[in-house]
C-alpha cells in the first residue's frame, strides 16, 4: 500500500459510508510524522492522496498553521481550492471524523 496515490480496494476501506471514501484529499502544513499518520488514516478511509491541488482533489485539510498563515486573506493552496470550488476541511472536522469511526489517536 502507497502512502499516496490511489485510495485503496473498496474491500480495504474501514467504513465504506464514510464522507472521505474515495475522495481525492490533500493535506497542506503539517509536520511530516502527523502527515504520514493522517495519510494511512485517510487510506483506511478510502481517500486517495494527492500533494497538492489538482483538478481532480475534492478536499483540502490545511493545518492550523497554514490557516493562520495563509488563510485571511487566502493565498498558497488554500486560495487555489477556493478558486477551484474545492471543499477546504478543518482539522477540527478531521478530527470529528477520526473520532467518528474509531481511528483517532491524539495525533492532531
Amino acid at each position: 500500500m502507497s502512502l499516496y496515490g490511489e485510495p485503496v480496494p473498496e474491500e480495504e476501506v474501514v467504513h465504506p459510508e464514510n464522507p472521505l471514501n474515495r475522495k481525492y484529499v490533500c493535506l497542506t502544513g503539517f509536520e511530516r510524522e502527523v502527515e504520514n499518520i493522517l495519510n494511512r488514516k485517510l487510506l483506511f478511509l478510502g481517500a486517495g492522496r494527492l500533494d497538492n491541488p489538482k483538478a481532480c482533489m475534492h478536499i483540502l485539510i490545511p493545518s492550523p498553521s497554514s490557516m493562520q498563515k495563509y488563510g485571511n486573506p487566502p493565498k498558497g493552496k488554500i486560495l487555489d481550492a477556493l478558486k477551484k470550488g474545492k471543499q477546504i476541511m478543518s482539522v477540527e472536522e478531521l478530527k470529528e471524523l477520526l473520532i467518528m469511526y474509531d481511528l483517532y489517536e491524539g495525533e492532531i
